[in-house]
């Protein structure tokens, strides 16, 4: 059940990551793909622990690294352990966000992960990443929606210190007194 949520939340890094920019050319958002590429490899990190968790895999911190080099034999010879320690359900749903295939392809199965939910608009997205446990992303959308000058940019920064962890208070503190 924890590994389907983390498959569904892998798609939605992914599509929006190779898709936000294109559907705002004017906007400089390439800190915000970086953040969900990051979040996006974060999830199958987790994923790949979980099924090392589950005795599924001996190694997962070696197989987390070598899905990351770019050595194509290297990322195969993961892909393949995966193939052959996790259930395959579970392996076809990541196997195609990590195998070489077109990205249009890829892209065509993210949305099947959010058939019957409507695309994000830029600042929908940044407010379901403002809610993430992520620092980083809730720094990123502070960042942007300062930057961009978002309806109600401030009250939502302030809401975020309330909530936050203190190390994201002076971030936000300094992006209130631009």
């Amino acid at each position: 059940e924890i590994i389907e949520k983390e498959i569904e939340k892998a798609h939605f890094y992914f599509f929006y990551a190779h898709t936000i920019q294109d559907h705002y050319p004017l906007y400089d958002l390439n800190i915000l793909k970086n953040a969900l590429v990051t979040g996006f490899q974060s999830v199958i990190d987790f994923i790949v622990h979980l099924l090392g968790a589950s005795g599924s895999i001996e190694d997962s911190d070696l197989l987390v690294h070598t899905l990351h080099y770019p050595n194509t034999k290297s990322h195969a010879d993961a892909m393949e352990t995966l193939e052959r320690n996790s259930n395959p359900k579970i392996f076809n749903q990541i196997c195609s966000l990590l195998d070489d295939i077109p990205l249009e392809d890829k892209l065509e199965l993210c949305m099947e992960y959010q058939e019957g939910k409507s695309r994000l608009s830029l600042l929908e997205l940044l407010n379901k990443l403002e809610n993430s446990p992520s620092l980083f992303e809730k720094a990123v959308v502070a960042h942007l929606k300062t930057k961009f000058q978002m309806p109600n940019w401030q009250q939502s920064l302030k809401e975020q210190i309330k909530t936050s962890e203190h190390l994201f208070h002076h971030f936000a503190y300094e992006l209130l007194e631009k």
